[in-house]
């Protein structure tokens, strides 16, 4: 049951998510995994399932839909589910490694921030040279 649902969170991870290392500024870079999704309420229940695993739930906020203003098309909204905690990031980076790793996706830049994630407690400014250069 926690194995399906960690392999359906990774690969949903890869296919419409993010999952990196970022710095804005001068600030100290952060840990962050993310899924996008236009039905909220999938968000929430992929929260509850984290939550229900041991995991930490998703944050879940509007995204924005700036980028195909104008395109004439009708868009839903955008929504999307973060965890941005050092701590949930490395322990939920190490869960979704496992199907991702099986599937041979190790080249993956999403793979490698979260291979980085799982072997850095810390997030500094060399993990984030090392995920940029990825």
């Amino acid at each position: 049951d926690e194995t399906l649902f960690i392999t359906l969170v990774a690969f949903f991870v890869f296919g419409d998510g993010s999952a990196g290392i970022y710095s804005h500024g001068k600030n100290a870079p952060t840990y962050r995994i993310l899924i996008f999704q236009s039905d909220e309420s999938f968000l929430v229940a992929v929260s509850d399932c984290l939550r229900t695993h041991g995991f930490a739930e998703l944050s879940i906020g509007e995204g924005s839909l700036g980028g195909f203003a104008d395109d004439g098309y009708d868009r839903r909204k955008a929504y999307n589910g973060s965890i941005a905690s050092v701590e949930a990031c490395r322990k939920l980076a190490e869960g979704l490694l496992v199907p991702l790793r099986a599937a041979g996706l190790q080249m993956s830049k999403k793979v490698k921030a979260l291979e980085l994630m799982v072997a850095n407690a810390t997030p500094t400014q060399s993990v984030l040279d090392a995920y940029r250069a990825s």
